[in-house]
């Protein structure tokens, strides 16, 4: 390989610790690490021809101009639409009223269909006779158990058919779990259905966003059917909708379902916060987050042999080397038949009707039909916006649905994945080149020390002093990288030098007079048995004091305060590694907030989000995920 005729690969994607630079390219998904030396001579271009021509094989050296051929080439494995997925529409009425469905919620009018048992069938058969080797039907709805009729004899001729076809075919039902019956259970068994039942945590999270048509509660019936489907030996997997009440808690609900169900779930699959057209109440913005406790709770999963697929899709495609170019079928290798006997390629669409016509099976070609067509083109390689993300071949392309939603058009990005999947990204790359954790950094204020509401101890200050707040605290933290620091905050607040001591003895008085110590959380340092070190903007001398009074000083290896630096300044975690000896690949930190977790997280640590003040908290999620996570 000659250097003066070769760049760096445009397409690579990379995060750094303090020693180490650790990449992800797209071809061949392939993962590796170098030290910042290495690196910096790799960049430059300052290596020996034996380690160029390897670094040309794995790519990470290409020839000037690769990128227009690297497209172009991946444009050729698009090929035309190949059926392999058949969702059945049952029927679009639900018994439930989920605050987040994007099906129900899409209906204009109270108008609702049910599928006629003879056209589904006719479309079954379209589907056998023009489908690939592999294929797949999907019951849905709505609540898809609501029409029996129709699922168990769809069901009944499926299997009929399985002799004529000599392809794999496979039936799965999404279900909200209300419906139970013998019938059904046996038949599922037998046709090897996989039944995917709606469940986002324990009751307390659960019934936030899920509830039946009067307002019950939707966790009692299906938890309850849920264990009747096992006992009947058919295959269950869970689908949890991430929503403003469970995001907190993802890795707690893994563990939840993995002490709860004791290895009878085959399955679990997160659903990204999705919007009907009308909007969502429960939404959750921040897909950063999404994304880190997703990943969390895939840890907890894997570590029990349960499968989370919202990973595992782009994972498998690194694992086999192979672009991932559609994370959907619905662009180019699916039909949905709706309830009313209408055909198209996205159930999400069903309610406002766009992309779906009213066509026998006869008159069908799925191979030429235009809307099929324009939709096998939504991938990462034909868009514009697209050709120099280092995440081109294992994106996806995310929904065109939800692209419509917020671009005003299926050929838009859905951003969701433009903020997920660096982080997805970065938490593969740590779990194949990191080893075991050997330490733990801690926050203290509301992670480790429950503290009461600021507002209400500023307030009490106030009173005792007579101090008038011109700032107040939640505008001067957010200008402040979401800490508070006393002393200026007082000072910028008009309090005088000759006052500001006595001030800031009342306030920490009043700030401690409201606390409690997060006892589940010492109970579970006691068995992760690992070094333990407090990060904190307090005092070390308040810290250690409060932990004396506490008696649990002797869990900790030490307090890092504000003495010398502020949390959470580079300086700040520069001088805990160094002082500690530990690196960030060896590190979890424990936080309470993405705004404590995001600073040392880019120095390339492992975090967990602990949120015990949240509204949403409750006792049945105080498990052992954390100890899962170190070990």
């Amino acid at each position: 390989m000659v250097l003066d005729q070769v760049e760096l690969n445009p397409y690579i994607y990379s995060f750094e610790t303090l020693d180490n630079i650790y990449l992800y390219l797209p071809y061949k998904q392939t993962l590796a690490s170098f030290s910042k030396e290495e690196w910096a001579r790799i960049k430059s271009l300052n290596v020996e021809s034996n380690i160029a021509k390897a670094l040309g094989e794995k790519k990470i050296y290409v020839e000037q101009g690769y990128s227009e051929n690297f497209i172009e080439l991946y444009k050729k494995q698009i090929g035309s639409p190949s059926l392999r997925i058949v969702y059945i529409i049952s029927t679009d009425a639900c018994n439930f009223n989920c605050r987040y469905c994007f099906i129900e919620n899409n209906f204009n009018t109270q108008n609702r269909s049910t599928a006629k048992v003879d056209e589904v069938i006719k479309w079954v058969d379209y589907a056998l006779a023009n489908s690939n080797d592999e294929l797949r039907f999907i019951f849905y709805g709505g609540e898809p158990l609501l029409n029996k009729e129709l699922v168990l004899n769809a069901i009944n001729h499926i299997n009929e058919q399985r002799q004529k076809y000599h392809k794999s075919i496979a039936i799965s039902i999404n279900t909200n779990g209300s419906i139970y019956s013998d019938e059904f259970a046996d038949t599922f068994k037998k046709s090897r259905v996989n039944l995917s039942i709606s469940l986002d945590g324990p009751k307390e999270l659960n019934d936030k966003g899920r509830v039946t048509k009067i307002g019950d509660s939707a966790f009692d019936l299906a938890f309850e059917n849920i264990w009747k489907y096992i006992d009947k030996g058919v295959n269950v997997s869970l689908s949890i909708t991430i929503t403003k009440y469970n995001i907190n808690f993802l890795p707690q609900i893994a563990r939840w379902i993995v002490d709860t169900f004791k290895g009878k779930i085959n399955g679990v699959g997160f659903n990204p916060p999705m919007e009907s057209e009308f909007g969502n109440p429960i939404t959750v913005e921040d897909f950063k987050l999404v994304m880190l406790q997703i990943y969390n709770a895939f840890r907890i999963f894997k570590k029990y042999g349960i499968y989370e697929d919202r990973v595992m899709r782009r994972l498998n495609a690194i694992i086999d080397e192979r672009p991932h170019l559609k994370d959907c079928a619905g662009v180019g290798n699916q039909i949905v038949i709706a309830a009313d006997g209408k055909i198209g390629p996205c159930q999400a669409f069903i309610g406002s009707g766009r992309y779906f016509k009213d066509i026998a099976p006869e008159e069908y070609n799925f191979k030429s039909d235009e809307t099929i067509l324009e939709w096998n083109s939504i991938t990462p390689v034909n868009k514009e916006e697209c050709k120099k993300c280092p995440f081109i071949l294992i994106c996806g392309n995310g929904c065109p649905y939800y692209a419509s939603l917020k671009d005003g058009t299926i050929h838009g990005l859905d951003r969701r994945y433009c903020e997920m999947l660096p982080i997805m990204m970065n938490e593969i790359l740590k779990d194949n080149f990191y080893g075991k954790i050997k330490a733990i950094f801690l926050d203290y204020d509301d992670t480790l020390m429950l503290r009461g509401n600021l507002g209400e101890v500023l307030d009490e200050v106030a009173k005792i002093f007579g101090i008038v707040y011109k700032i107040d605290y939640k505008k001067f933290m957010e200008e402040n990288a979401g800490y508070l620091n006393v002393r200026d905050f007082f000072v910028a607040n008009g309090v005088s030098e000759a006052e500001i001591n006595k001030v800031i003895v009342a306030y920490i008085k009043a700030f401690k007079k409201g606390s409690r110590l997060n006892t589940w959380l010492i109970e579970q340092l006691k068995k992760i048995n690992l070094p333990t070190f407090i990060l904190t903007n307090n005092s070390e001398r308040m810290v250690i004091d409060e932990l004396r009074e506490n008696r649990v000083e002797g869990y900790f290896a030490g307090v890092f305060g504000n003495s010398l630096y502020k949390k959470p300044s580079k300086e700040f975690y520069e001088h805990v590694f160094k002082t500690t000896g530990y690196r960030p690949e060896e590190i979890l930190y424990i936080g309470d907030s993405m705004r404590d977790l995001l600073p040392i997280y880019n120095f390339g640590c492992r975090v967990a989000l602990l949120s015990p003040k949240d509204e949403n908290y409750t006792q049945i999620l105080e498990n052992e995920w954390l100890v899962d996570l170190c070990q």
